[in-house]
């Protein structure tokens, strides 16, 4: 429960919330969300227990060509579906496919307000909607709002 929060407070709703804003601002803009579900290999070597599912960090060692995938496969395939992936976003903008599978903007259509898709990398990569959407709407985004008026938005006027 706590990693679930700690996971929330940190990455997914900032990530979901900062989706929308950017969806709002612009309907050109194009936005991609992923979750890594793959536990690495080295997991419990990074102090990472079963308990925390797959920690932050983890697509790291897929996403940069490491000599221990050779010694397994599917872990081999994934960190080239990966590193594909991440060098067409680089170039493109546009990280699809990854493997065979299309990789959906997260929001389409200036549709801030409705489905965000999440590319589910895996093994198996799938797609998943709305991940973190109701706990992110009604905890998090009213008190990311008062942080950000508090903490980050002035309301004096910058003297020239």
């Amino acid at each position: 429960m706590f990693s679930d929060i700690l996971g929330d407070l940190r990455f997914n709703c900032p990530v979901m919330l900062f989706g929308q804003q950017m969806a709002r601002a612009n309907p050109k803009n194009r936005f991609y969300a992923y979750r890594f579900d793959r536990r690495t290999i080295l997991a419990d070597r990074m102090q990472c227990d079963e308990w925390m599912g797959v920690c932050h960090a983890s697509d790291i060692l897929y996403v940069f060509s490491n000599s221990l995938m050779s010694l397994y496969p599917k872990d081999s395939q994934l960190s080239i579906d990966v590193m594909n992936s991440w060098t067409r976003f680089a170039k493109t903008g546009d990280p699809s496919p990854i493997g065979t599978m299309e990789w959906p903007e997260a929001f389409t259509d200036n549709e801030s307000q409705s489905t965000m898709r999440w590319m589910l990398i895996d093994i198996e990569h799938k797609t998943g909607n709305d991940l973190y959407r109701d706990v992110c709407q009604t905890i998090w985004a009213k008190r990311y709002g008062e942080w950000l008026e508090k903490y980050f938005v002035s309301n004096e006027k910058d003297e020239l």
